[in-house]
């Protein structure tokens, strides 16, 4: 329920495909060339490519010359692509918030350790 939520958040309230909301985000924690998005998402290069087109037609990134290799692009998100972030990350917040208020805090601290460890056995099996 919560993930249809932010899905609908993201594509509707926000024009975005869930994609292009994925890529943003790599690209926000440091992934900066389409090589890097390619490997990390699982997908092939061109398919990268036409989603940061996209997201650079709408204003949202820009590209950037490696100063010391020249053939490399980075990417780096706009003004506008960090506006859009934050907004996305504060409805996604309102959305998780919403959903977790009928917890007491008893709860939610277990609902925390029991991510924790879930946490846990997802990194060692990966």
């Amino acid at each position: 329920m919560m993930r249809s939520q932010i899905h609908t958040a993201i594509t509707v309230e926000y024009g975005i495909t869930t994609t292009q909301f994925h890529t943003l985000r790599r690209i926000k924690t440091g992934n900066a060339s389409v090589t890097e998005l390619a490997e990390e998402m699982h997908v092939s290069c061109p398919s990268v490519s036409r989603t940061v087109d996209e997201l650079a037609e709408s204003g949202l990134i820009e590209r950037i010359r490696n100063a010391n290799d020249r053939r490399v692009l980075l990417l780096k998100l706009t003004p506008k692509g960090e506006q859009l972030f934050e907004d996305m990350h504060a409805k996604h917040d309102q959305i998780l918030e919403n959903q977790f208020s009928n917890l007491e805090e008893d709860e939610l601290e277990k609902l925390g350790d029991a991510l924790q460890i879930l946490q846990k056995i997802v990194e060692e099996n990966t």
